[in-house]
């Protein structure tokens, strides 16, 4: 069970029952497009602060919910994207079209590309290195 604690009339709802109450859950929807909003544009430092807020068990809690509010539900899913994904895919458009560089003697030879392929990208035959950055995830660690 996940809950809303309300200081002002010091109350916990159960995450289910906020969609009886309008007030809070659109204080919350509004909670979560802020945290989206601290996340943008790879702002990593903000990003892990948020990941120890709202931890992995909310997260997968209330994406895997199927009684969760619509409002709720899209921003979780908003706030994942946002946390986890965006900066990935940022990275990832980035380097789309990576160049072939020659960086040893060996690759300046015309023999270690293949330009006859149709689809217009050569093709090296010997050792090389991509820029495509690799998603790594780690566990959120306490100061």
């Amino acid at each position: 069970m996940m809950s809303v604690f309300v200081p002002e009339r010091d109350e916990s709802y159960d995450a289910m029952e906020l969609i009886e109450q309008p007030l809070y859950l659109r204080f919350h929807e509004q909670t979560l497009r802020l945290y989206c909003s601290l996340a943008a544009q790879g702002n990593q430092k903000v990003a892990h602060i948020l990941c120890r807020h709202v931890d992995e068990q909310q997260l997968l809690y209330m994406l895997s919910c199927e009684n969760s509010a619509g409002p709720l539900r899209n921003g979780f899913y908003d706030l994942l994207i946002a946390i986890h994904l965006d900066t990935h895919a940022t990275a990832m458009e980035g380097t789309s079209r990576e160049y072939v560089v020659p960086l040893t003697k060996a690759l300046h030879n015309k023999k270690n590309i293949l330009d006859e392929l149709d689809d217009g990208y050569p093709v090296i035959l010997g050792p090389c290195f991509g820029l495509k950055p690799q998603v790594a995830y780690s566990d959120v660690k306490d100061k």
